[in-house]
């Protein structure tokens, strides 16, 4: 919808792989074959609902790269929290948001409710 509003081409990613229980960001977005010479040789945006761990935008960020693209801003409705801040700082990547709401991560080793056995059970 932003690239339609912007009167620009888009093309989307989709995730390829879960994680795999060690880190909060171990996932793959590929994108479908169709798309693999759009985003070579161009400057993109990476454009999501929401942004916690940041695991989606790394993921595509890594894939945009290995197609040829330079990723220069990220996009986003809301940020929840700043676990992705370290990465888009050492990439360069400018961050635009609609809104901020605070929201602590961490990695599952170092969890205190894991530490402490609290179940995760769905109740809140």
């Amino acid at each position: 919808m932003v690239a339609a509003e912007l009167g620009i081409p888009s093309f989307f990613s989709e995730r390829a792989k879960a994680a795999d229980g060690g880190h909060l960001c171990s996932v793959s977005y590929r994108f479908p074959d169709t798309f693999h010479d759009r985003p070579r040789g161009k400057t993109v945006a990476i454009v999501d609902d929401a942004i916690n761990a940041g695991s989606a935008t790394r993921a595509t960020f890594t894939t945009l790269k290995a197609l040829g693209a330079q990723p220069i801003v990220v996009g986003a409705l809301v940020m929840l929290g700043n676990a992705a801040s370290p990465f888009l700082h050492e990439n360069n990547l400018l961050m635009e948001r609609i809104a901020f709401l605070a929201n602590e991560l961490w990695e599952p080793a170092h969890c205190p409710f894991c530490a402490c056995g609290v179940p995760l059970d769905g109740a809140a």
